[in-house]
């Protein structure tokens, strides 16, 4: 996609699809010559920049840099994605979160299964350590 296409489609696209494109123009040919080099460990401190930010904007309680922060974090996380792409695509990614929040989640997703707070931390981390 180039940058005027990214331009005349976006506002079709669902806000998820609009990030994944507007990254992909930006490491694309017609893109940015600084993005287009980067790496994943290029990027990680960003990574982890942008979440101690996100923390600073949540401990102060301001909705309008949260909003800003969070969609810092979203654009960095969803640019490291791109540059893993080879590695670890986002879809087995996500898979494999999804299916890891099920098991740990035994008291949402079995019937019967205990609910009390104590022994649910106490299971996640039995689960968490047997992995």
């Amino acid at each position: 996609m180039t940058p005027q296409e990214f331009l005349d489609n976006h506002p079709q696209l669902s806000p998820a699809q609009r990030l994944q494109a507007l990254v992909k123009v930006l490491r694309g040919p017609e893109g940015c010559p600084w993005d287009q080099r980067q790496t994943a460990t290029s990027i990680i401190d960003f990574v982890i920049d942008e979440a101690h930010e996100l923390k600073e904007a949540l401990c102060k309680g301001d909705s309008a840099e949260i909003t800003s922060e969070l969609g810092d974090l979203a654009f960095t996380f969803t640019f490291l994605c791109q540059t893993l792409q080879d590695q670890a695509p986002q879809e087995l990614a996500v898979e494999s979160v999804v299916s890891k929040m099920i098991v740990r989640h035994p008291h949402v997703f079995e019937p019967g299964t205990a609910v009390d707070e104590t022994e649910i931390k106490r299971k996640w981390e039995s689960l968490k350590m047997g992995e």
